[in-house]
């Protein structure tokens, strides 16, 4: 399982992070975990084959995944928990995506807006 991993890159704002914790028997599996946002909020969760660090247009807010249409994979909307959290299983066990790296960063909309950091997953067979 040397050739598989998360590693967080940039920073988020307002205590926003995205993060992978690894299972501690089987450290292939893990949950994908937000957190730090405002409780019940919504979020647009993105995935891109490739990163960038830039500025959103019209805020202070850095872009740590490319929304390149060439590079973006994930648009997904769901909403935090009671907590300002939302975690979904994820395995780094992915044949298809064997020695792929993949970018990940997640945006809360609404009345407190931000950005989260950006995580890097390489997955493994």
């Amino acid at each position: 399982e040397a050739h598989l991993g998360a590693a967080s890159y940039g920073a988020g704002t307002g205590g926003r992070s995205l993060s992978w914790v690894p299972d501690a028997a089987t450290p292939s599996q893990g949950v994908f975990t937000l957190d730090g946002g405002t409780p019940n909020a919504p979020v647009l969760i993105g995935g891109s084959a490739a990163f960038t660090n830039e500025v959103i247009a019209g805020t202070s807010f850095p872009l740590l995944v490319s929304i390149a249409p060439a590079n973006l994979f994930l648009q997904l909307n769901a909403t935090l928990d009671a907590f300002g959290q939302l975690g979904a299983p994820v395995s780094l066990r992915q044949p298809a995506l064997a020695s792929t790296v993949l970018y990940y960063q997640w945006a809360e909309l609404g009345a407190n807006p931000g950005v989260s950091n950006g995580l890097q997953l390489l997955f493994d067979q």
